[in-house]
């Protein structure tokens, strides 16, 4: 496909959109697992732990770059 041919749309798509895929299964198949085995308490502490420590991940990751966009750029007004 054309839409292929420009190397940024390439590493989004394989790389993001993909990658993403292939986390989620990983993610998904060991709380999977743990839960077979009977590991039914630190399934859950897995899932909660990866659910906090990621949403903590992504409100610091959007503060830095909201302050690095006003850094650089000048153009956000908080």
């Amino acid at each position: 496909l054309s839409i292929f041919s420009s190397p940024l749309v390439r590493q989004f798509t394989f790389v993001g959109i993909l990658g993403g895929f292939t986390t989620f299964s990983s993610f998904s198949i060991q709380t999977l697992n743990l839960f077979d085995s009977g590991n039914h308490v630190s399934a859950s502490l897995y899932v909660l732990a990866s659910v906090v420590v990621c949403l903590v991940a992504v409100y610091i990751g959007s503060l830095a770059g909201f302050e690095l966009a006003k850094l650089e750029k000048g153009w956000l007004r908080c």
